[in-house]
């Protein structure tokens, strides 16, 4: 977003908050968490930072559930994700974080197929 001159401000949203709370109690999973935080802070000053999701790939629940139009995702430590939507107004922008979830579930969510062959190159 060039010339960013308007205020960012990050939103958590249920499925994340719940699982950003399920992340912050694992000792084990201290290395995502701290992920989160740094990339949070690099949104807050770049909300465009991460990876553009064409619309034909957001999520059917995401598009009703969060009324939606644009999905971004930011990739974190362990191969987890950020899933993320940006919404603006006249006085500010809002990071809306809708899921952080492992890499796995990233694909299954937005109908990527691991097992999938590219013929092309079989």
């Amino acid at each position: 977003m060039k010339g960013l001159d308007k205020p960012v401000k990050i939103i958590l949203t249920g499925d994340a908050k719940a699982e950003y709370r399920r992340i912050s109690e694992d000792k084990n999973r201290a290395i995502i968490l701290k992920s989160i935080y740094d990339k949070s802070c690099i949104l807050k000053s770049s909300p465009n930072y991460g990876f553009y999701i064409c619309k034909s790939r957001i999520p059917k629940n995401y598009a009703i559930k969060y009324d939606i139009n644009n999905l971004w995702k930011v990739n974190l430590a362990s191969a987890w994700r950020m899933i993320y939507s940006l919404y603006g107004t006249k006085n500010e922008i809002a990071v809306i974080i809708l899921d952080i979830i492992c890499h796995k579930a990233y694909e299954k969510k937005l109908g990527y197929n691991r097992n999938k062959k590219n013929k092309k190159f079989s």
